[in-house]
């Protein structure tokens, strides 16, 4: 993407990012390794980003299990370093190449039935704040998890303190095309999804939608299997034969790449390895993913949900297959921080499913055509977007979807109450603007099709919302057409008329003197 701001400063210290701030003016954000397709990472027009990837250094290691680094050290880099202490984290993302503090603040994960978000792993950190305060916030604290998981919103985080375990052996099985019976319910009436996550302590399943050489869709593009070894298992693997992948549906394991058209040299490969090195599925030191060319989104159900999506977007793959480079398919367990993508209460304490989309770099196709498509397909199932991906769901919806959103926005509010860290993504999404409009009386509406004029009327208000032409109020007034049903139903009939006459008089005048956009059918 490309980023709006005005200036970017690198601080190498806390001293240099506190000098920066006092000096600074207007609005402000943090910048870690820009693996976001979102805007959720920059500042809005004429601000000032705050680059954060010289603050990269290891403060303590490694008493009582714990190590402290500073947010703009990447994965790969404590990785390497605690490996040498004889220590490891518990989990990693699909690329050990972002930033801890980027990757903490927007929910990012790895894959496990047992393995939360990456920020589940945090014991305390440290955050500047606006005033260039510190504050030191520990899973004591009431704020600790509205805090942390944030999107950037109350400070720049200085330090962070994380759970570490000894290191671990890991062993990977690679499985190319593999029939998509694993994953899928087989017609038994088991619910296969569930036992497939928990067949290794890391699992994940692939697919570009291509169809297979007799044209058929039976065949998924890869399985992989992380397996955590004992230190029974660990002690000699090379001489263990216990330890060699066995077949998996008649399949043999060997190395490949997500991506089925790209060498397999830059990804962790099949076979046993230490888990900094196998836990991702990329190598700290090669090129990740689709190399930079490409778009991503990322939507996340109830795991109990996982089939009939799977099936549903099984039925989309001829489309879905000239954008998608891969899809992904994980798992993710639940967690405290309320603007996780897997927060305990909207998850009801069960792990979630994640779908993961590597799009070509088609802007328009993606935004335009397949965002929309999976969005609809997946939407009985209410799915959660990733932060820092792209979609296209409304504010309104979003909210809906996230409902800890308020809980974050009030940290965010006390500790930046001028919104300096505020931007286009924090705007629409965390502080969706009102604009003032006059507002009629609500229509009472009565007509046997009531189910699809309340569709209609829906896409009204989102429509509505999206050109940021309504405010809350007429949301509400929109909400109070669709609980009435007393009245006669010749009213719809002239609905459609009303509307349009109403969007092009003072009614909908916005208080800036610009006028509604667009004409409204039913």
């Amino acid at each position: 993407m490309q980023y709006s701001a005005a200036s970017i400063l690198t601080p190498a210290t806390e001293r240099e990012l506190y000098q920066m701030l006092m000096n600074s003016t207007g609005p402000i954000k943090a910048l870690g390794s820009r693996h976001s397709f979102s805007s959720i990472a920059d500042s809005r027009h004429n601000g000032t980003l705050f680059r954060m990837t010289e603050m990269n250094k290891v403060q303590d290691c490694c008493y009582e299990n714990t190590v402290t680094v500073q947010p703009g050290m990447t994965y790969a880099a404590l990785g390497k370093f605690l490996d040498k202490k004889g220590f490891a984290l518990s989990n990693y993302a699909s690329l050990p190449h972002i930033s801890i503090g980027g990757a903490l603040m927007t929910s990012t994960h790895g894959s496990g039935f047992q393995n939360s978000i990456l920020a589940d792993s945090v014991l305390s950190y440290e955050m500047m704040l606006m005033d260039g305060a510190s504050w030191i916030v520990t899973t004591e604290d009431t704020e600790f998890y509205t805090g942390l998981v944030s999107v950037g919103s109350v400070g720049f985080l200085v330090s962070v303190t994380l759970r570490i375990e000894p290191q671990f052996q890991v062993q990977q099985c690679i499985y190319p095309n593999i029939n998509w019976d694993i994953l899928l319910d087989n017609g038994s009436g088991d619910s296969s999804a569930e036992q497939f996550f928990q067949r290794a302590y890391s699992v994940s399943a692939f697919t570009n939608w291509q169809p297979d050489k007799d044209g058929t869709y039976d065949m998924l593009s890869s399985v992989w299997l992380k397996h955590k070894l004992t230190d029974t298992d660990s002690n000699n693997p090379s001489d263990d034969a216990t330890l060699q992948c066995p077949k998996l549906y008649g399949v043999e394991a060997r190395s490949f790449h997500p991506l089925p058209s790209r060498d397999p040299f830059d990804c962790s490969p099949n076979g046993v390895g230490p888990s900094h090195v196998m836990l991702p599925h990329f190598l700290p030191d090669n090129e990740p993913s689709g190399g930079g060319n490409e778009l991503q989104s990322e939507y996340f159900i109830a795991l109990s949900d996982a089939i009939g999506a799977l099936h549903a977007l099984r039925g989309i793959a001829h489309k879905l297959a000239p954008y998608t480079q891969v899809s992904e398919f994980r798992v993710v367990a639940s967690d405290l921080f309320p603007l996780s993508v897997c927060f305990a209460k909207t998850s009801h304490g069960k792990p979630c499913f994640g779908i993961h989309f590597t799009w070509i770099n088609d802007v328009d196709g993606v935004t335009t055509k397949m965002l929309p498509l999976v969005e609809k397909t997946l939407e009985i199932w209410e799915p959660r977007p990733h932060h820092s991906k792209l979609h296209s769901l409304s504010s309104r919806i979003w909210k809906q979807r996230y409902s800890g959103a308020d809980a974050v926005q009030k940290t965010a509010l006390k500790y930046d109450p001028e919104h300096r860290l505020s931007n286009d993504w924090l705007k629409k999404y965390m502080y969706p603007q009102k604009t003032e409009v006059h507002v009629v009386e609500a229509l009472h509406v009565k007509d046997k099709n009531y189910n699809l004029m309340l569709e209609e009327l829906h896409a009204l208000v989102d429509v509505f919302e999206s050109e940021d032409a309504m405010d809350q109020i007429l949301i509400d007034q929109v909400d109070d057409i669709l609980a009435e049903d007393e009245e006669d139903a010749d009213i719809l009939l002239s609905l459609e008329s009303s509307l349009n006459d109403m969007q092009n008089s003072e009614l909908f005048e916005l208080s800036d003197g610009s006028e509604g956009a667009g004409r409204f059918e039913l």
